[in-house]
Formats: structure tokens, C-alpha cells, sequence
């Protein structure tokens, strides 16, 4: 079938220009002609005229009711010889129309068009049909007789469907196309070999009434047949050229040969004897994780789970890439507690599918993952490969989820391809980190000037025009230990997030109605400069928090308490603080008026 669509591909490249070069001769040969009506067509231009001897007849008439003047005898000699010249080019041309010279001209037959013709198609709907048709029915029929069989049992089935059709009009120049004598063939080996299958049929009447239904092969192929021939008898009957636009006969004759093969088969037992046994030889392939993994579905069946469990471990370790073994392991594995065995095997498959771009069930699996082990992660690279995907499907909440788990060691170590990825996906995510892949990119892997100065002016126009929203998290402090914060999120869940991740400290007394002031603490995970159009805030409320001096018994007091809480923040790394040092240790504190103008003048909230 792929033969057929790259010829189906070649006649359509090369038929414009053969189009245009038969209509400009047909036209002027025509014109020369009704010019001069007296002189002689060649019975092959005839044939391309006239579809039958009436139409001819009556054409003739016409132009007898002209009364056209003979001229003398030396001028209609030249003339006629023009006329053939030009008669001679339209048949030239004709003969270069790769239907005409590799379809089967009943006529013209020969072995090259006996076979050649099965391969051409008038058009995308002759070629599509055929293909659908040969789909629901020829692959059945290999797999059961084999490739050579088969193939030569669809050459022979074209080769006498074709032969038939040329018998029934042999004087017939319509070049016969088409893979349908072949593909019927087949449709009658499928109906002697699969005799008792039943089809599911669609149906849609005007377009209110549409439904689906079952057939058996038995019914449904020999009402095809029946169609077929009464078709064929009524274009005969009518007296179409060749049977009309259809070439019913070689149906007919495909679909019996089909049915004569596939009862010859049957009756020498050809399948048992020679076909069978070597298919068994070259399938028959031992897969033992795959016998293991069977055993293991039949004990689930049985309610031995314990012993399905040991049945897909051993099968995993021999085939661990296997994503039918891997993930019936890991659901069973999560019904009896033991995902930790199934673990290093999910997570495995989840990596081959994110190298082979299967990213949509590599991301499913992830989430499984996280939500039984919350600290395990992927390598680098992986997590990019998934934030890229995200990207791409415009799902940047979720980019944002993989990007930020990204280590910053990565950065150093990543060779330049994945570092330019790690840039385009940082400027839509994050522009302050786009910003640390540039020095990297200048240094060591020595960018260009020129693409270095155009990611730098990106850089900037993208800061200058973002526009920010605040997404605050009110929460309370529970303690700082190995470098990680751990709070609760007020009406969420307990959290611990590395002190590194903090961008920006900001802290100001807002005096709103209170009878004093109450402190804010801001933890800014994101920096206000950068292009996502969202700062995520984790908030402390000094009226909402009482255990400050908990946190740090050796205060003398709740001011020191928090002092000391803000230094641990700075000296975990480069956080930019909010007004300054002096303000954020409450040496010099920042009133405002209202919570509103804080967030208005301290990050240009809109």
C-alpha cells in the first residue's frame, strides 16, 4: 500500500504540466479541424471523443448539415497531413498521461500494465477507500498465510481481476486503475477464513439518525458481492464504456478468486502443513518476564497477591524497561505497602519516557510518585525536559512546579545545549534566573557578542515591562534547622522550604486601626524585578504569632526574637532586603499608614 501512495504522489507532481501541453494541442487540433470538416480523425482520437458510435454518428451529422466545399485534391492531401500531424501530438501527449501509460488498457494489454495498474489511483477519495478497505481486511489474511504467501496471493489476485475485466471489454481504451480487484481478493479469502467474525458497521442517515452495529463476515461480504454484480449487470444493461467510471467486474472477479484460493487452502490443509510451523518458528519467541508477568495477572485473578508481588519483581529484574510489568508492579505494590521495593524500577521507566518524548505518562507517573514520596525527585536535565514540554502547551503553573526544582550546581555543569534550553524556559518562568545563565554562557562557553547583547537586551525590555500581583501565603514559623524554614501554612499544610530559595526580606510596621503597629515580615520567593507576572510571598503577622521566643530561647526579648529570626534569613545567602539592613533589624523601622500602601510603594503591585 505504501507503493501506492508514492505513485499516487508521482502521477499528481507530474500530471499539471502534461495537463496543460494536451489541452493547448487538443484545442488547436480541434480548431483545425472544425475549420475544415471534410477531412479525416484518426479512429484513436475517435475513441477519446466520442464514448460511444451514436454520439460519433451524430457529431458527423452536424457537421454534414454545414455543406462543406471540398477543396482540390493537392490541397486536402496537405491539409489532411496537418490534421494528422496535430493528431499525431494529442496521441503523443495522451500516451505520456502516467494513467494511460501504466494503467491497463483492455485494448493495449501487456505484463508491465498487468501489474502496474494495481498501484495507480484516480485520485485521493479512489486511493483512501482502498486503503480503508485493505486495512479492515489484508492484514488479517498475512498474518495468518505469511508475507510470501500473501504477497504473491495479492499480485495473482489483481493480475486476474484485471485479466477478467480486459476479457469482458476488450476493445475498451479506458485505462483500468486501481488496487480494488486486488484488495477484493482479499475481502474473499477473509470472508472462507474468518467466515464467522462479526464486523462492527457505522451508520448515518441525514444526519440525525447515526448508529453502530454487528455483522457477521458470512452476511455482510456476500451482500457486497451481490451489489457488485448487480451493478455490473446494470452498466451493461445501459451499455456504459467499460463498464462505467467503476470497474465492477473486476470486483466480481477479485472476490472469486479470493474465495477459490482461500478454499483451496482449506482443503489442501496448506496452512497446517507448510504456513503454520514456520510462523511458529519465527514467533515463537521465549519472553520469560512476560510468561512471569502472565502467571502473576492469573494469581491476582486468584486473590494470591503475596505471590503475584514475587512474580513481578522477578519479572522486572528481567525485563525492568517493560511498562506493563513496571506499572502492575507499582499498583500492587501500593496495596501492600511496598512501594519502595517498586520505586527504583517506576522511576526508571519514568526517565526512558521522558529520553523517547513520551512526556504526558513519564508527568502522570511523576505525580504518583510525589504524592507517595514527596522528597524524590528527577535528575536536572529530566526536569527540564518536562518544564520544556509545559512550556510548549502553555501550562507554565505546572513548568514552574519542574523549573524550580532544578539545582543551581546545575548551571555550572551543563553543557551549552542544555544551558540555551535552561535560558528560553527561564525567560518565560523567571528572568532573574535567565539572567545567571548569561555570565556562564560569556565565560565558559564563550556565546557570541552579538547573541549575548540581544539575550541581554531581551532581558531588560522584559523586567521594564512586567507587570507584578502578589500571591501571599500567611503562615506561621515552627523552626530553622539544616539550612530548610519550617512553617505552616495557615489553613494548608506544614512546609519546609530551603532558606537558599529566598530572594528578597522585607519587613515594615503597618499601623492600619491598631492600637500599635503590627510587623510584617515578606519572604519574597521570587524577585520583584523578575518577568513572572506572579511574587509568591510567604507572610509573618507579629498579631498572629506567639512563639517567637520559642524559636529562640536566648532572646531577652520578642523584638530580639524576631531580630535574630531576620539575621539567620540573611546569612543563609544573597537576599536582597526591604528598605535596608537597618529596617529589616528593626534598628530603623518603616511605618506606612496601611497594608495597601506597603505593597503599593515597597513592589509596585498593580
Amino acid at each position: 500500500m505504501a507503493l501506492c501512495l508514492i505513485a499516487h504522489l508521482a502521477v499528481n507532481t507530474g500530471m499539471s504540466s502534461i495537463g496543460k501541453r494536451l489541452d493547448m494541442t487538443a484545442q488547436e487540433m480541434m480548431s483545425y479541424f472544425l475549420q475544415h470538416p471534410y477531412l479525416e480523425l484518426d479512429p484513436e482520437i475517435s475513441k477519446q471523443l466520442f464514448d460511444d458510435e451514436a454520439a460519433e454518428e451524430q457529431f458527423y451529422s452536424m457537421l454534414d448539415q454545414l455543406n462543406p466545399q471540398l477543396p482540390e485534391k493537392d490541397i486536402l492531401a496537405g491539409e489532411q497531413e496537418e490534421l494528422d500531424l496535430l493528431m499525431a501530438d494529442v496521441l503523443e501527449i495522451l500516451n505520456e498521461i502516467p494513467i494511460r501509460k501504466w494503467g491497463l488498457i483492455p485494448s493495449q494489454k501487456s505484463l508491465t500494465t498487468l501489474l502496474s495498474h494495481m498501484f495507480l489511483h484516480a485520485g485521493w477519495m479512489h486511493l483512501f477507500g482502498n486503503l480503508f478497505m485493505f486495512y479492515l481486511c489484508g492484514p488479517f489474511i498475512e498474518d495468518v498465510w505469511g508475507r510470501l504467501i500473501y504477497l504473491s496471493f495479492y499480485l495473482i489476485g489483481g493480475i486476474f481481476s484485471a485479466l477478467v475485466y480486459a476479457s469482458r471489454f476488450p476493445d475498451s481504451t479506458i485505462p483500468l486503475i486501481g488496487a480494488s480487484g486486488a484488495i477484493s481478493a482479499c475481502m474473499g479469502a477473509f470472508l472462507v477464513r474468518h467466515f464467522k467474525i462479526r464486523i462492527k458497521f457505522f451508520y448515518w442517515v441525514f444526519f440525525f439518525f447515526r448508529g453502530t452495529f454487528y455483522a457477521p463476515t458470512w452476511i455482510m461480504l456476500p451482500i457486497w458481492f451481490l451489489l457488485e454484480l448487480f451493478n455490473a449487470k446494470v452498466m451493461d444493461a445501459v451499455g456504459a464504456v467499460g463498464g462505467g467510471g467503476v470497474a465492477h467486474w473486476a470486483h466480481i472477479a477479485g472476490f472469486i478468486c479470493g474465495v477459490l484460493v482461500a478454499l483451496g487452502m482449506k482443503f489442501f490443509k496448506a496452512e497446517e502443513r507448510y504456513v503454520a510451523p514456520k510462523l511458529e518458528v519465527r514467533t515463537n519467541i521465549t519472553d520469560k518476564s512476560y510468561t512471569l508477568f502472565e502467571e502473576a495477572q492469573q494469581m491476582l485473578k486468584e486473590g494470591k497477591k503475596e505471590d503475584a508481588f514475587v512474580k513481578l519483581v522477578t519479572a522486572v529484574r528481567e525485563k525492568p524497561g517493560d511498562p506493563d510489568v513496571v506499572e502492575s508492579l507499582w499498583w500492587l505494590a501500593s496495596d501492600l505497602n511496598r512501594l519502595n521495593i517498586a520505586l527504583p524500577f517506576y522511576k526508571r521507566l519514568m526517565e526512558s519516557r521522558i529520553r523517547k518524548g513520551i512526556l504526558p505518562l513519564a508527568m502522570q507517573q511523576y505525580d504518583q510518585m510525589r504524592s507517595y514520596f514527596p522528597q524524590e525527585s528527577l535528575p536536572d536535565a529530566m526536569l527540564l525536559e518536562c518544564a520544556g514540554y509545559l512550556i510548549q502547551n502553555e501550562e507554565k503553573k505546572e513548568a514552574c512546579h519542574f523549573f524550580e526544582q532544578i539545582s543551581s550546581e546545575f548551571l555550572q555543569q551543563a553543557p551549552q545545549g542544555h544551558l540555551m534550553k535552561y535560558l528560553g524556559i527561564a525567560m518565560v518562568l523567571d528572568v532573574d534566573k535567565a539572567q545567571r545563565v548569561i555570565p556562564i554562557l560569556e565565560t565558559r562557553h564563550r556565546l557570541p557578542p552579538a547573541e549575548l547583547d540581544l539575550y541581554k537586551k531581551k532581558l531588560y525590555d522584559m523586567r521594564a515591562k512586567t507587570v507584578k500581583t502578589l500571591k501571599i501565603f500567611p503562615c506561621l514559623p515552627l523552626g530553622i534547622s539544616d539550612g530548610k524554614l519550617i512553617l505552616q501554612i495557615v489553613g494548608s499544610e506544614r512546609k519546609e522550604i530551603e532558606l537558599k530559595r529566598i530572594r528578597v526580606l522585607s519587613v515594615a510596621q503597618i499601623q492600619n486601626a491598631a492600637p500599635k503597629p503590627i510587623l510584617y515580615a515578606d519572604l519574597l520567593l521570587d524577585e520583584i524585578e523578575g518577568t513572572s507576572e506572579i511574587i509568591r510571598v510567604i507572610r509573618f503577622q507579629s498579631n498572629q504569632i506567639n512563639n517567637m521566643r520559642t524559636l529562640f530561647p536566648q532572646a531577652v526579648s520578642i523584638s530580639d526574637a524576631w531580630q535574630q529570626f531576620f539575621l539567620t534569613i540573611i546569612k543563609s545567602g544573597a537576599v536582597k532586603l526591604i528598605p535596608d539592613e537597618n529596617g529589616v533589624l528593626l534598628k530603623k523601622a518603616v511605618l506606612y499608614s496601611s497594608l495597601e500602601e506597603y505593597e503599593t510603594r515597597v513592589f509596585k503591585i498593580v
